[in-house]
């Protein structure tokens, strides 16, 4: 069964490298507005996504639960963010490549737009598949945010990696691959 990693807003797919060895998966580069649904196909996959990756992988998880068979998300939730275009725009005027690619700050923020226009809870709630929420420590996703999608999805468990920001895949790759690899096993 193929793995696919699927990034964040701003992001490109060799940000995953450093799990590469440890858990191999496929990680296209999306320009932000792309929809992850083209890189995925029609056979049962695994989806791991972050931040708005996370995101989209669970709306696909939801709206298509034969495509998806396991479902990992990394510090993202259904919970609306109406201040999340005005975030996303700011962090990429004041840092445009983050990533070492340049973001363009308006095309960044509209692919945020829908986490601002209204709550997910609902299309988190049919999510069928075998699901790993992750949050990094001092990341963005609150704690009791975790806890209660983990309490709204039929299978899901909720861990934090400790010492991990936002970036969990990149603040503690070793960790995060540990966790995936007994997720995945």
């Amino acid at each position: 069964m193929r793995t696919i990693f699927l990034h964040g807003v701003g992001g490109v797919g060799g940000e995953w490298d450093s799990l590469q060895g440890r858990v191999p998966a496929y990680a296209p580069d999306l320009a932000p507005g792309d929809d992850p649904r083209a890189a995925i196909g029609n056979e049962p996959v695994v989806l791991i996504g972050h931040s708005l990756g996370g995101h989209q992988a669970f709306r696909i998880a939801a709206a298509e639960p034969a495509v998806v068979a396991r479902l990992v998300v990394i510090e993202a939730s259904p919970e609306r963010n109406a201040r999340a275009p005005d975030d996303v725009r700011e962090f990429f005027r004041t840092h445009p490549a983050p990533y070492g690619v340049h973001v363009d700050p308006e095309a960044a923020a509209a692919a945020v737009a829908d986490l601002a226009r209204r709550e997910w809870w609902d299309t988190w709630a049919t999510v069928a598949c075998p699901t790993l929420i992750v949050r990094g420590e001092n990341g963005h996703l609150p704690r009791a945010v975790a806890v209660r999608m983990a309490a709204a999805a039929v299978y899901a468990r909720f861990i934090e990696i400790a010492g991990a920001g936002h970036d969990v895949h990149l603040d503690q790759p070793a960790a995060l691959a540990e966790v995936l690899n007994d997720f995945l096993a």
